[in-house]
């Protein structure tokens, strides 16, 4: 079981000869107050090839969205579990990051939610 995102076969036809730039690494995931997410207006990019590659990178996010929520779900599922030695070795400790998560919640953005 690899813990990137696979890229299947018609989806390999439509870009063979380009070179895959990124990957999904889910034993990566942090969960994160959505008052903390800075949105990002690819539109407003400068670079024109960063532009080209976040414009891509999106648009296969939105094409696969349910494919990588599954995956994201069965993988955290594996860890949590330990289903995987190895996967559980080489993965955030979800269960942790879940718990600072809560306490930045309560101890910190509910007194910025206060002082508002």
């Amino acid at each position: 079981m690899r813990n990137t995102i696979s890229i299947s076969k018609g989806m390999k036809k439509k870009i063979e000869g380009s070179q895959i730039k990124g990957s999904l690494r889910f034993n990566y995931m942090i969960p994160v107050p959505e008052e903390c997410i800075e949105r990002l207006i690819i539109k407003n990019i400068k670079d024109e090839k960063y532009r080209v590659l976040l414009n891509k990178e999106y648009r296969f996010c939105m094409d696969n969205a349910e494919r990588i929520q599954k995956k994201a779900n069965k993988i955290y599922e594996m860890v949590t579990t330990n289903r995987k030695q190895k996967l559980t070795d080489n993965s955030c400790a979800f269960r942790i990051l879940e718990q600072g998560y809560r306490e930045y919640v309560e101890n910190v953005l509910t007194n910025i939610r206060k002082n508002q």
